[in-house]
């Protein structure tokens, strides 16, 4: 059939354009479809586990499981370490401080004070020995008895120089997460810097006995003063050190 009208038509408008024809919409595409992919069936080799492979022990009833084992750190040594520094003041103020006072003619270290009254001491015992061998018709004697008061001196700063190394040796060993300070050797601290403490207030009381001995306590000089303070530091921090463990 066609699309225009006869021509014979009147009504026909010979200027008309002609009308497009319709067509339905096409259709969707249609795109390939694929198999949905599933899961794979569960490995039945084996049955599944009803408890964990492991299981840790349990405590018995009424005993505290063990504690966890604490991260390895510096341990507490200040004790060994105001020890240590209290005996090497004390050594320090012996050989290199005024231990005497001697006014315009200056000063003597600890150590000459030591040497000054051994060499006065063998004068002394020389003198002795030779008045009693005159006195008796008698050969001097060439060997002088008893212990020169000198060594007293020396015994003091001795006993400090080893309360400040065992303090020091305990305090380096601690410094670096180490063992703590071991009691036995804060207790050779302890014993070792009273000992010398006890020599140093037993010059200063027997000085002060006398009125000879007052003016030469007052000669004492800021070594001697120095030491005294460094055995009490010594003693104290061996005390808080073994109090402290």
């Amino acid at each position: 059939m066609s699309m225009y009208p006869p021509p014979n038509d009147p009504q026909q408008n010979p200027y008309a354009l002609p009308e497009q024809p319709s067509y339905p919409p096409p259709a969707p595409p249609a795109y390939p479809t694929y198999p949905t992919p599933s899961s794979p069936p569960a490995y039945s080799g084996y049955p599944p586990p009803s408890q964990p492979l492991y299981t840790p022990p349990s405590a018995p009833p009424g005993v505290m499981p063990p504690p966890l084992p604490r991260a390895v750190g510096p341990t507490n040594a200040t004790g060994a370490a105001v020890a240590s520094v209290g005996g090497i003041v004390a050594v320090i103020a012996y050989f290199a401080l005024p231990y005497v006072n001697l006014g315009i003619l200056g000063s003597l270290t600890g150590a000459q004070t030591a040497n000054l009254i051994d060499s006065a001491y063998s004068a002394a015992q020389q003198f002795s020995s030779y008045s009693s061998a005159y006195s008796t018709g008698t050969t001097p004697s060439s060997s002088g008895g008893g212990v020169s008061p000198g060594l007293i001196l020396w015994a003091e700063v001795i006993l400090a120089g080893i309360a400040g190394g065992i303090a020091l040796t305990q305090w380096l060993r601690s410094r670096n997460g180490g063992a703590p300070p071991a009691r036995g050797g804060m207790i050779a601290v302890l014993i070792t810097a009273l000992v010398s403490l006890l020599i140093l207030l037993y010059q200063l009381v027997g000085l002060e006995s006398s009125t000879l001995g007052q003016m030469l306590a007052s000669a004492l000089g800021f070594g001697f003063w120095l030491m005294i303070l460094g055995m009490l530091a010594a003693v104290s921090g061996a005390i808080a050190q073994m109090r402290a463990r």
